[in-house]
């Protein structure tokens, strides 16, 4: 149970790609991201992007590699741009970033040969330890908080990861029924897993 789940990126697919952010940092949606605004200095060119609509997935990355660097300003590595950045937005959109006529300015300036960012957290937020990923114990504990409101429909990447990963393991019988996890047993962090996974799940009915 205290293993853990990160975020899983699908190239050209940014939608699910923020679902997967908003997931991690627990957030209800895109517009909940908790920056007021972010500065990028590209190449020597500073550009300052006040958060709205329109700039919540690009917000959302940032804060992601804030937590990554571990501070709020940082200097995107290589490493960050090929198997952060890269897979995030994905190939399509990084060529349209190579545009010198791109509308996508803040894309474009993160694709800089020397690029460093600075995010400003809202202030209510406490930054200090912003999640790089979540245990398995931990995302079942909040997805039965909100049981509830689980449909079919609901995209919930982090949870259907860790209820797969639970459910795998009781089906191959590599769980101690009787393990005390938390307040439960072993045996009802699978109950509450099974019920939530038919929430999820087309033709099933939680109980």
């Amino acid at each position: 149970m205290d293993a853990t789940i990160h975020p899983s990126f699908a190239r050209d697919s940014l939608p699910s790609n923020a679902l997967e952010l908003c997931d991690l940092l627990r957030l209800s949606n895109e517009s909940e991201v908790p920056i007021e605004s972010f500065t990028i200095i590209s190449d020597g060119n500073k550009m300052v992007t006040k958060v709205g609509p329109g700039t919540y997935k690009t917000a959302l990355v940032l804060v992601y590699l804030s937590a990554l660097a571990g501070f709020p300003a940082f200097v995107l590595t290589n490493a960050m741009h090929e198997h952060i950045l890269s897979p995030y937005f994905g190939l399509t959109l990084l060529a349209d970033a190579a545009n010198p006529q791109t509308k996508r300015t803040n894309l474009r300036a993160l694709v800089g040969k020397t690029v460093r960012i600075k995010v400003k957290f809202r202030p209510d937020y406490d930054h200090a330890n912003l999640p790089k990923s979540r245990t398995v114990q931990d995302i079942l504990w909040f997805g039965w908080e909100r049981r509830e409101s689980l449909t079919a429909t609901s995209p919930e990447p982090f949870l259907r990861a860790a209820i797969a990963w639970l459910l795998n393991r009781a089906d191959h019988h590599l769980l101690d029924p009787d393990e005390i996890i938390g307040s439960l047993t072993m045996t009802q962090w699978v109950n509450r897993a099974r019920n939530m996974y038919c929430r999820l799940t087309p033709n099933q009915t939680g109980s």
